[in-house]
């Protein structure tokens, strides 16, 4: 994990997700993008009087100017000076990240959560969950302040049935994270069942690769497979969740309900990392 991105907004949650993304780059001697976006809509849109004496250019110099002096103060009070440097962009928030990312060619964004309330969240995903989904990278999205060292105990969410070397991807990402204890967990539901005999033949052969000979296998039933990772990351005292959820469509969503990552996100208190 050499390059990492972090998008700021200078809420509390981006902060401390620049803090987890820092411990992540000292230990892995890589490097952190700080990512501000600052959206302007009007310039979009015809040229409104908005009851100023400086002109749209002023302003919005002005502006891109505070966010700098924001950058300057957050990067020498927390000392991240060596290991992070910063960019402030103009344009759609969600579209000019997701731009800086692919063109960067990150390999993790690091977020802060945030909780959406509105219609438009519900429909179509929290301004958090769009990103998870449409970023070409890992994302890890944590909810507070965190000593990243301390996770020992890790637990993925695995259907089982992705492609051997789909799956070593997977686990060499979390390795790259962390070194510890490794639990993988295949959520049986009324639509999608494995029985015991498929499960038991399935982990033999898991377990003759080599990036998944040190990996613990799980299998329980549950309604539900987000409510069962939540479940068994709390029997298993998980410190971090992982799941492989990160292309489900929004509109799928929107016709059957929430879906993995995002309800997850919603309702564990634990870091996620979506592949």
């Amino acid at each position: 994990m050499k390059k990492i991105l972090v998008p700021v907004d200078f809420s509390d949650n981006s902060v401390l997700a620049l803090s987890l993304a820092h411990q992540i780059a000292v230990k892995n001697q890589g490097k952190v993008t700080l990512l501000h976006v600052m959206d302007f809509p009007m310039l979009d849109g015809p040229r409104v009087e908005y009851g100023s004496d400086e002109s749209l250019e002023e302003m919005i110099f002005r502006m891109e100017k505070i966010a700098e002096e924001r950058i300057s103060s957050l990067l020498e009070r927390q000392s991240y000076a060596k290991e992070v440097t910063a960019e402030v962009q103009t344009g759609p928030v969600l579209k000019t990240i997701l731009q800086f990312e692919k063109d960067g060619d990150f390999d993790l964004m690091v977020v802060g959560i945030s909780k959406g309330a509105t219609i438009g969240d519900y429909l179509f995903g929290t301004f958090t969950d769009k990103l998870v989904h449409k970023a070409s990278s890992p994302v890890l999205v944590t909810k507070g302040n965190m000593d990243f060292a301390m996770v020992e105990n890790i637990l993925m969410g695995s259907a089982l049935r992705l492609k051997d070397n789909e799956l070593q991807r997977h686990i060499q990402t979390i390795r790259a994270l962390s070194k510890g204890s490794l639990e993988l967990v295949r959520i049986n539901t009324p639509s999608d069942f494995m029985s015991q005999d498929v499960f038991d033949e399935r982990v033999r052969d898991l377990q003759q690769l080599p990036a998944l000979k040190n990996c613990d296998f799980t299998s329980i039933n549950f309604k539900n497979p987000a409510d069962g990772l939540i479940y068994q990351a709390t029997k298993s005292k998980a410190d971090m969740i992982v799941i492989g959820d990160k292309h489900r469509s929004t509109f799928r969503r929107w016709i059957v309900g929430e879906d993995l990552a995002e309800k997850v996100m919603d309702f564990s208190s634990l870091p996620v990392l979506i592949l």
